[in-house]
């Protein structure tokens, strides 16, 4: 069943993962094949889709939709390969709605070279389906029927491209030597460690680690809204690990000013660990009016925006630099699922947010998991950090972080996956 873009985001994605429950206990229960692209879908639907692309390859000549078909395409078959996902690619032959809207959209179809250009690079990439964007649409000018302007040219092109991709070699699935391709022994282990943790997740969680653990790890961690949080306070005994998902706005104000920022403190200081997976670059930015608030210092999180480069943050990468993450000590034991160093990403929200180490107190313990170093090896903050707060307050808690990109980056499924398995160890060890 293919669900269209308007139904995707209707409901949402939360709607979409109940919605796969309650029809997983159906005998007739269908494959749902959502109309939306990358990590998040992957981690909700049996597949992912785009019904039409001509919005992406609009102006674009036959050379350069091949050039941008050859860096998407791959791309969205290794995104839902890596998922276990159904991976489809879409092609079309044209489109023109502006008889029928204004200013409308048009993609010229070039005498067939631009049809012909999607289909190569489709049939490269090796995806399980390729999905044509034509329904007797002729309103849309995407037709591919015969027509008294065509003939049955299209007809014949498609014919001839489906028998190419029919005769590919079949898809193999993730390679075995990815040092990024979790197997599913590691998933059911991870599951059933995190299956004893109590955890609880703060209220307007968006972040793709929520569908990794609603997902893949099918785990149900408590959702205090804020008012529970505060007017019932969380027992770190009972539940180890609060998780913040949210963006950069979060509400600091249930009753008094700022009791909110007090049951966190309290919380960690009675020995709770906050662990900081956001979806936004800077967490507990802003508060629910939208006013900057700018409280990560509160919950001993030291992230540093502005100044000198060499030691904070950014907003987009300096030309020039060569940039890689890296795992401190190169040996990969706490994140043995991602590579000993690889690049920083070239696409998505890009604005740095480093925890930075010399903004630690003295008798704070920092365990860096992840850092990012420029090609002459200078350190630019961390990435993936745990602290134990020892010398900041709250005094006693802890806080785990990641940069927010981390997560629905190409690494962020093994980012994931390494990081909460960090966290049910060391608490095993607790």
């Amino acid at each position: 069943m293919f669900v269209y873009g308007r139904a995707v985001n209707q409901i949402g994605l939360n709607g979409w993962l109940e919605t796969k429950r309650l029809l997983g206990e159906r005998e007739d229960a269908p494959l749902l094949i959502g109309d939306a692209l990358g990590r998040l879908p992957a981690l909700v639907f049996d597949g992912m889709h785009t019904y039409n692309t001509a919005a992406k390859i609009r102006d674009r000549v036959p050379g350069e939709t091949k050039d941008w078909a050859s860096r998407m395409y791959p791309h969205w078959v290794k995104t839902a390969e890596q998922n276990g996902r159904i991976s489809t690619l879409t092609v079309i032959p044209g489109y023109d709605d502006t008889y029928i809207r204004e200013p409308g959209l048009k993609v010229k179809r070039h005498g067939g070279q631009q049809y012909r250009a999607q289909w190569d690079e489709a049939v490269a990439a090796n995806p399980d389906w390729v999905l044509l964007t034509s329904f007797n649409e002729w309103y849309e000018g995407s037709e591919i029927e015969p027509s008294l302007e065509l003939g049955e040219k299209y007809l014949e092109m498609t014919a001839k491209h489906a028998g190419r991709f029919r005769e590919r070699p079949v898809r193999s699935g993730a390679s075995s030597s990815d040092e990024s391709a979790i197997g599913p022994g590691a998933v059911s282990s991870l599951r059933e460690k995190l299956k004893g943790v109590g955890m609880a997740v703060l209220p307007n969680a968006d972040s793709p680690a929520v569908w990794w653990l609603l997902g893949k790890m099918k785990l149900e961690p408590a959702s205090p809204s804020w008012r529970e949080l505060v007017e019932e306070p969380l027992d770190p005994e009972a539940t180890p690990v609060l998780i913040y998902a949210g963006g950069e706005e979060y509400r600091h104000t249930v009753n008094e000013a700022g009791d909110v920022d007090r049951a966190i403190r309290r919380y960690m200081r009675e020995g709770g660990w906050l662990v900081v997976l956001p979806s936004g670059p800077m967490p507990f930015y802003r508060g629910s009016d939208g006013s900057a608030v700018g409280k990560t210092g509160s919950f001993g999180l030291p992230l540093v925006v502005g100044g000198d480069f060499a030691v904070t943050g950014f907003e987009e990468p300096p030309e020039g630099k060569t940039l890689r993450f890296v795992q401190p000590g190169g040996s990969g034991e706490m994140m043995p699922h991602l590579p000993g160093r690889f690049g920083f990403p070239k696409e998505g929200d890009l604005r740095w947010r480093p925890l930075v180490k010399g903004e630690l107190a003295p008798g704070d313990e920092r365990t860096p998991l992840l850092v990012l170093r420029d090609g002459e090896g200078n350190y630019l903050g961390d990435a993936v950090s745990d602290v134990k707060l020892r010398g900041t307050e709250p005094t006693g808690g802890r806080v785990l972080y990641t940069w927010f990109t981390l997560l629905s980056g190409e690494y962020g499924d093994a980012v994931l996956h390494d990081m909460f398995r960090y966290v049910a160890e060391e608490l095993g060890e607790g």
